[in-house]
């Protein structure tokens, strides 16, 4: 049996036997008993300890009395209606009527104008002014509720996930006193949410917040942790998606979200809750609201700091799995990216052996090429270089297969192989020397087929030195 179940006995054990005292017309009696009790009630309300311990056992069954710790409050509903709050912290109040202030915000178009906003409601926590003093009350944390029955101290069942230095961990417990402008730790975990790569993440983040209006967060909404999760997690997922966990090419990537400071991650998404939130609701000045904004003034709650603990893949298999298509891809374009570079280089090769076996450079033949681009499909008889470049790509095929080439790997002075390039040349150079097809240059071009041959009969092209082709390959 409880305390209040006791005192609600006793009077009424009190009630009928005054009744009997009066039905046989006894008045002495009862009037004798109500004077002892009197007495005795006295007696004990006078000593400042019983009447202190009395107060206790009447609270502890929130029986005319209730106690409220120290930073905490409580509801007190009368038929189910909320009709007051009682507040237990030192220098703070509850608002008695709403607040205005002057605020400077910047419009859609950039210009800065200042606007007349609530700042705080009515029945919010707010600080004491200076020299005022808190009102008054009984002793300690002991409020008054009413009246038995009628007035009742409000209670819920409060679901929330709570960030702990190893984790979350998760409470479903009723509760009837909450803690008052209070930094809490919340957890926001989130397990649906992907990387910039599609791939599914899991984590949480701690969330600190606290509760400003005690009636808003209790009867705006039917849990405030639920809605202020509803309201938070959009805001990660938009930042997270912008990212990729982790560079397969690069594992120290300081931009994936497996290496960037946690800093930098938390910032952007503190920036974005508080940037204009096209999904809150508007205010009745038609102004758009943020979410920090929207669960401080719709939910008496107001966010402090958010930080992101930790961020996984949803599992490693699916990682797996997410990470074949993106290698792929990778990969696909890695090597498309090798084959064009390799047939610059090739193409390179080719310029500079034919460059270099008709005794100019590489730059003298690109130009030329660039004034008279015919040139390099016209055949040697005609002033071009067409069988230049058909034998130079065909050696560096061989050369490629592996074939290897004649009359051709002059090593270097310690006994190392030359650049590839260095051994077309040398066998470019010494098949022109064995075909005499050495050309002529400026008037000889434009003479006439018949003359060429002769001249060529007569005079035997020069054959080059080994000296010239060690110095040419040298300029290389």
């Amino acid at each position: 049996m409880s305390f209040k179940d006791f005192v609600v006995w006793i009077l009424i054990g009190l009630v009928l036997f005054l009744f009997g005292c009066w039905a046989i017309n006894h008045y002495w009696i009862s009037l004798s008993i109500i004077a002892a009790l009197a007495a005795i009630v006295g007696g004990l309300l006078s000593v400042r300890v019983v009447r202190w311990y009395i107060y206790w056992a009447m609270a502890r069954a929130d029986f005319f009395f209730t106690e409220v710790p120290e930073a905490h409050f409580k509801v007190v509903t009368r038929f189910g209606g909320h009709k007051k709050t009682l507040l237990n912290k030192k220098d703070y109040k509850l608002a008695e009527e709403d607040v205005l202030a002057d605020v400077e915000e910047v419009d859609n178009d950039g210009n800065k104008k200042t606007v007349q906003k609530t700042v705080v409601w009515k029945g919010d926590i707010v600080p004491l002014a200076p020299g005022e003093q808190a009102p008054a009350s009984l002793p300690g944390g002991l409020f008054f509720v009413g009246w038995p029955g009628i007035d009742r101290v409000y209670s819920t069942e409060m679901k929330f996930v709570k960030s702990v230095s190893n984790g979350v961990k998760a409470y479903a417990k009723p509760e009837d006193s909450f803690y008052a402008k209070v930094d809490y730790p919340y957890a926001i975990v989130f397990e649906d949410c992907e990387d910039k790569s599609n791939l599914p993440l899991k984590g949480y983040a701690t969330l600190l917040a606290n509760v400003t209006g005690p009636g808003k967060s209790l009867f705006a909404t039917a849990n405030f942790y639920e809605t202020m999760e509803r309201l938070v997690l959009p805001s990660i997922r938009e930042c997270l998606k912008a990212y990729s966990y982790d560079n397969p090419n690069d594992p120290d990537d300081k931009g994936t979200l497996r290496n960037i400071s946690k800093d930098v991650l938390d910032e952007k998404i503190w920036a974005v809750l508080h940037e204009k939130n096209p999904r809150s609701p508007t205010r009745k000045d038609g102004s758009q609201m943020s979410v920090v904004d929207q669960l401080r003034e719709d939910y008496g709650v107001e966010i402090v700091a958010l930080r992101i603990v930790n961020i996984d893949p949803a599992s490693a298999e699916l990682r797996k799995l997410t990470l074949i298509k993106y290698l792929a891809e990778r990969q696909a374009d890695a090597a498309q990216a090798v084959a064009r570079k390799e047939a610059e280089e090739t193409e390179g090769r080719v310029v500079e052996a034919v460059a270099r076996a008709n005794g100019m450079t590489r730059k003298e033949l690109e130009e030329k090429l660039k004034a008279n681009p015919k040139l390099k499909g016209q055949s040697a008889i005609e002033g071009g270089f067409k069988e230049d470049f058909a034998h130079a790509r065909d050696l560096l095929k061989r050369d490629r297969a592996g074939d290897g080439l004649e009359d051709i790997r002059i090593g270097n002075v310690d006994g190392t192989q030359l650049e590839p390039v260095a051994g077309v040349i040398g066998a470019l150079l010494g098949l022109k020397q064995r075909q005499g097809a050495r050309r002529k240059r400026g008037s000889s071009a434009t003479s006439s087929k018949d003359a060429a041959t002769k001249k060529d009969a007569e005079s035997p092209p020069r054959q080059r030195t080994q000296q010239e082709l060690e110095d040419d390959i040298k300029k290389l």
